[in-house]
């Protein structure tokens, strides 16, 4: 992504991001909890606004560098959450535990 910006690592970026696609933000947003090490990270359709090539891209970058962390994830894309060690199911206000 920061090779496609016109200034690559100098670019400027606007206040909240409004020189940014959704997706970009969304990237640089993981980008900057990687970076901090957070310990605890809530991932509410993070990918949702990026293509199924980049989001396969992206989740397998999130699984190497959150490895150690505890990991909330909020995804409509079964496939991003079946690596997960446990799983929570909501359907029509009622939670259910997967495994």
């Amino acid at each position: 992504m920061v090779s496609s910006l016109e200034n690559k690592l100098e670019a400027t970026v606007t206040e909240g991001g409004r020189n940014l696609s959704v997706g970009e933000r969304q990237l640089m947003c993981m980008a900057r909890a990687i970076l901090r090490r957070v310990r605890i990270v809530v991932l509410d359709e993070a990918t949702g606004s990026l293509d199924v090539s980049m989001d396969r891209f992206v989740q397998k970058c999130l699984k190497e560098a959150l490895a150690d962390c505890t990991v909330f994830m909020i995804a409509h894309r079964l496939e991003n959450v079946l690596s997960m060690n446990k799983l929570l199911y909501m359907n029509q206000a009622k939670v259910s535990i997967l495994c």
